[in-house]
């Protein structure tokens, strides 16, 4: 039977690594937000160079979302078994949108599960810094304003909560 994760958590929290992990226990394919990013980028670079990284990821966050989402039901059609990553920031705070973006599945008997990777401020500020990517400059510049305009609430739906400071392997066998 086809199985749909849904891998969540702010950024540097470690949701790819996790997806990795999740993808290899259980045959899933990995889709990831970032996939399609420097494509994006490119056909966009006016845009980007006018609004800077931050904002511009903001302003394409819902065709690269929906464009994730196709990605995702395309390759649910041939039958393969997901892990979809992305921060799904506005998904997990409305439990609507997090209805409305599972139905397409559920509508073909499967039902996702909802994945919520955390971890500490400062590890997240480590990692950011460590990973060295160009969409993460605007965050290292000024850290302390980017940390704290991030709320790190759990979704207030069911999930599986993994503590993406801690050895995601363990987690992957008490959990799934």
């Amino acid at each position: 039977m086809q199985e749909v994760f849904f891998v969540s958590g702010p950024a540097a929290s470690g949701k790819t690594k996790f997806a990795k992990a999740l993808a290899t226990s259980r045959k899933l394919r990995i889709l990831d937000l970032d996939d399609t990013l420097e494509k994006m980028i490119a056909s966009n670079r006016p845009t980007l160079d006018e609004l800077g990284m931050e904002k511009f990821l903001s302003t394409m966050a819902p065709e690269r979302y929906k464009d994730l989402l196709g990605r995702a039901l395309k390759q649910f059609a041939q039958g393969d078994s997901l892990v979809i990553v992305a921060p799904f920031t506005k998904q997990i705070a409305d439990e609507n949108l997090w209805k409305e973006m599972k139905k397409p599945f559920e509508e073909k008997g499967v039902i996702p599960r909802l994945v919520w990777i955390y971890i500490p401020d400062s590890l997240r500020a480590t990692r950011l810094k460590a990973r060295g990517l160009k969409r993460d400059k605007g965050k290292i510049a000024d850290m302390e304003t980017y940390l704290g305009k991030i709320t790190l609430q759990p979704p207030a739906f069911g999930h599986i909560a993994i503590d993406g400071s801690t050895d995601f392997t363990l987690q992957i066998k008490d959990n799934f």
